[in-house]
């Protein structure tokens, strides 16, 4: 029993000491969304930068997101969320 608990000990000893992961300080991402009880995908591009404190998200269509939609309801139409410095923006074209 021993035994087992100072292998446990050093292996959760080990693992502490490993580096966790880093983003880089900007970077460009295809996602799809699925919602829930629903067959629809939207898809979109997520934009981040760290230096200039800034994300973008880009659908294709806004009208699920809780968002996009908060502004324009029941409205089939693409949506870009912008966040600068703490503050949100939805651009719609």
């Amino acid at each position: 029993m021993v035994r087992i608990l100072i292998i446990t000990l050093l292996t959760v000893q080990l693992l502490a000491q490993v580096a966790p992961p880093t983003w880089p300080e900007a970077f460009h991402q295809v996602f799809v969304e699925t919602y829930p009880n629903s067959q629809l995908h939207i898809s979109g591009r997520y934009y981040y930068d760290s230096v200039k404190n800034a994300t973008r998200e880009d659908r294709v269509d806004g009208s699920l997101d809780r968002f996009c939609k908060s502004v324009l309801p029941n409205v089939t139409t693409p949506c870009t969320h912008l966040a600068i410095d703490g503050k949100r923006w939805l651009v719609y074209p």
